[in-house]
């Protein structure tokens, strides 16, 4: 499992995509709106709530080692 691609589509519309579902290279987010004011930054942070609680409901306990979320690197399309 940890060597197979994830991909994540969120309520608020952002994609979380990485190349293993143990998120060990950076996670590419992508979004159809850039964050311009708080509320839609707050969307932003309940997309990435989202996408962490499903990966640890769903893919962490198929993992064969996780380094855990805190290590978690983003990189945003521009």
């Amino acid at each position: 499992m940890n060597d197979r691609i994830f991909t994540y589509h969120s309520s608020w519309g952002h994609t979380f995509e990485c190349d293993y579902c143990d998120l060990r290279t950076p996670i590419r987010v992508r979004s159809n709106r850039k964050p311009t004011n708080d509320k839609e930054l707050s969307f932003f942070a309940r997309d990435v709530a989202e996408m962490i609680a499903y990966h640890a409901m769903n893919i962490w306990p198929q993992l064969n080692g996780f380094s855990g979320y805190d290590t978690l690197t983003f990189e945003f399309s521009k």
